[in-house]
């Protein structure tokens, strides 16, 4: 019981990571992917190194960010479809975002192609893809995580997809 009576709430968050037995030398591969996306932004490196460094602070700062994907760390079952890793994976990828570095459409998601050219058209140095991606066979069936691939392969496998 916390003051006055009231049940003091779980920190579900913190109890996770503990669980988890999180080690943030796992997360070297996040850290080399960050700074191949940005080029070594100072911005995207110094918020996906906190993210490393101290991830429950991070995603508590960023809580509306995570909730918004669904991730509610209120909740106590948050953590049953992630692991630790899965989380800072997710912080990366919301601060290559919001340097306009990645754009995001759900792997299952079924769009339009324009719909898909877009979301590519938001990136910072879509003018070296433009050709490529207007060459890319889409067809109006398809789903965002095939067009990725094909994406990929177009460009000799350097771009990055994630499906979770």
């Amino acid at each position: 019981m916390g003051l006055f009576g009231k049940k003091k709430q779980q920190d579900y968050l913190t109890l996770f990571f503990e669980s988890e037995q999180y080690d943030s030398g796992d997360c070297a591969e996040i850290l080399k992917q960050a700074r191949l996306i940005s080029r070594g932004d100072v911005e995207v490196m110094s918020a996906v190194e906190f993210a490393v460094r101290d991830p429950i602070k991070y995603i508590r700062d960023h809580a509306a960010r995570f909730y918004e994907r669904g991730i509610d760390i209120k909740n106590e079952d948050f953590g049953d479809e992630f692991l630790a890793y899965d989380l800072v994976y997710i912080a990366m990828v919301d601060e290559l975002k919001a340097r306009g570095y990645v754009s995001q459409v759900s792997p299952d998601y079924e769009c339009e192609p324009d719909e898909f050219r877009a979301a590519l058209s938001e990136i910072k140095g879509y003018e070296k893809i433009r050709d490529i991606v207007s060459d890319l066979d889409l067809d109006t069936e398809g789903v965002t995580a095939n067009w990725t691939e094909q994406l990929n392969a177009a460009l000799g496998g350097r771009s990055f997809g994630y499906s979770r």
